[in-house]
């Protein structure tokens, strides 16, 4: 279910950007089981000592927490069964053996939408919201933000124009 989700999503936003270490752990999130792992064991699979190694670098590169990015990709993954499917949120928690109650409470964390907003809203404007969360955030050495290129910088008033 999660694996057309994610190459239609990571073809679509910044991922590809992002610096190898931080691309893997968006990788390892969009594995089918990953909803249900622990924060110990997805830090191994993306090549962290453990998990507190994964927040670290998480911060240093100015990428949401975890949680954050598995409730995002918990998001995209819904909306685009919605959509694809129609398959109602209460109805995708019990495949996924979770509790409804939790999936939507999670669908108003990140959006601070209701599920039946957020579905309508759909799953193009979750992507570029998605992308918008990764690029604003973002010190990956080699992420290609504007303001790491010099763009959309002011300068100041004293600079020559040339």
């Amino acid at each position: 279910m999660a694996a057309p989700v994610a190459n239609e999503v990571l073809q679509q936003i910044g991922s590809a950007a992002l610096c190898p270490r931080c691309r893997g752990v968006l990788d390892v999130l969009w594995l089918p089981q990953a909803g249900e792992e622990s924060a110990q064991t997805i830090a191994l699979r993306a090549g962290f000592r453990n998990r507190i190694h994964l927040a670290h670098e998480l911060a240093k590169h100015g990428l949401p927490p975890l949680t954050a990015l598995r409730d995002w990709i918990c998001l995209l993954t819904w909306v685009r069964e919605w959509e694809v499917g129609g398959y109602p949120l209460v109805r995708q928690a019990w495949d996924g053996g979770r509790e409804p109650s939790v999936c939507y409470r999670t669908v108003h964390r990140v959006t601070r939408l209701a599920w039946r907003e957020a579905r309508l809203v759909g799953l193009g404007h979750w992507i570029r919201e998605f992308d918008r969360a990764l690029r604003l955030r973002s010190r990956c050495p080699n992420f290609d933000h504007p303001k790491l290129r010099g763009e959309g910088v002011p300068r100041a008033a004293s600079e020559p124009n040339a």
